[in-house]
């Protein structure tokens, strides 16, 4: 089955994508060096051990931030890695949809015998796809380096761990989508993802720290992704199904809203993905749902 639009825009970001891969590895690389000279301190141990609650949440609530579980997430998993995988699935995600739009581009685009439903799913899957590389740079280098350190940490639990952040970063992105697919606003679905990225975090750690707030945690979705510390337990599937359900929910919605906007003429600026898909036919004053 050909799939034009995603293989376009793949190619379209192989730059994006080989530096952020590059990136990543580097990130890796630069923190887990440090770890066999950290990693016989007694005196950081100590430190931690005695560190307020607030501290020790940064670590996947391990108080032994020496150790390769600890270590690991503080470093990257409890925040960084989701951080940086937010940002890419926000950027890309946003710029699917709406990104055509502001640009002027989507009327074109939307003139080629292609549905708009295959549209919207073939490049949320070229987001996704892209996404999950570079979750998977992230993985492979973390691997090596943890081989190369002799650390001993469950390898099985970082591929488990790197997924669930993964898809938590997913699911933020095809809420970007949804907003953009609905709006048709580039910069309101970059906001209102970050929004969502940044009030989950917030609420998923205020939880832990303050009482009243604890019951909320779960209407949090950061929630599915830190609270059983997967790289110390391992990945729970109900949070999983969770994430991947929420996924579904807001997939469905981005191709309802998508389905029944118009969208109007704002420039005739020509893409490359035209020349794969357009047979001849132009766009009229507005483009409507086919």
């Amino acid at each position: 089955m050909r799939l034009p639009v995603f293989s376009r825009t793949v190619r379209d970001r192989r730059r994006f994508l080989f530096w952020w891969c590059v990136g990543m590895a580097l990130f890796v690389v630069s923190q887990v060096s440090f770890y066999p000279s950290l990693k016989q301190s007694d005196a950081l141990r100590q430190y931690m051990e005695q560190a307020p609650e607030w501290m020790k949440m940064f670590t996947g609530g391990e108080v032994d931030i020496v150790s390769p579980v600890g270590y690991m997430n503080s470093q990257f998993f409890y925040l960084m890695l989701p951080l940086l995988l937010f940002i890419i699935a926000i950027g890309l995600c946003s710029d699917a949809l709406a990104g055509e739009e502001a640009r002027g581009t989507m009327d074109l685009l939307l003139s080629a015998p292609i549905s708009r439903r295959r549209l919207l799913l073939e490049r949320w899957a070229a987001s996704a796809f892209l996404t999950g590389v570079i979750s998977a740079a992230f993985l492979a280098t973390a691997l090596l380096m943890a081989a190369a350190v002799r650390m001993e940490i469950g390898y099985v639990k970082m591929a488990e761990a790197t997924f669930n952040a993964f898809l938590i970063a997913l699911l933020v992105g095809t809420f970007s989508l949804w907003v953009g697919a609905a709006t048709g606003n580039r910069g309101l679905s970059i906001a209102l993802g970050s929004i969502l990225a940044l009030a989950s975090y917030l609420l998923d750690s205020l939880g832990l720290m303050v009482s009243s707030l604890a019951p909320w945690r779960k209407m949090s979705v950061y929630y599915y992704y830190s609270s059983n510390n997967v790289l110390a337990r391992g990945l729970k599937p109900g949070h999983a199904l969770v994430l991947l359900g929420g996924i579904a929910v807001l997939l469905l919605l981005s191709l309802d809203s998508f389905q029944g906007r118009e969208i109007g003429v704002r420039g005739s600026t020509s893409l490359p993905l035209l020349h794969r898909l357009r047979t001849g036919s132009s766009a009229s004053g507005v483009t409507r749902n086919r």
